[in-house]
């Protein structure tokens, strides 16, 4: 998963992270406790599920999960 930050001057940085490490079990549970903390509802298994379906997609690489950009100038890409 790749985070990608570009600032209207030019300037950013890209942080990567393994997206197992993630999207594993624990981090589905703590997605749920998350989501829950937000003010909606989620269960640990749709949790799973969607981690499970986010893993899946990487095998076509390049998809965006978000795509942010400012009217400033500024932009915002999560990538897996």
């Amino acid at each position: 998963m790749k985070i990608i930050i570009k600032q209207a001057d030019g300037k950013g940085f890209k942080i990567i992270f393994p997206t197992r490490l993630l999207l594993n079990p624990i981090g589905a549970r703590l997605m749920a406790k998350s989501v829950k903390m937000n003010g909606h509802s989620i269960t640990p298994e749709q949790a799973s599920v969607l981690a499970k379906e986010i893993n899946r997609c990487r095998k076509h690489g390049g998809w965006k999960m978000v795509e942010v950009r400012s009217a400033h100038g500024e932009e915002v890409d999560i990538t897996i």
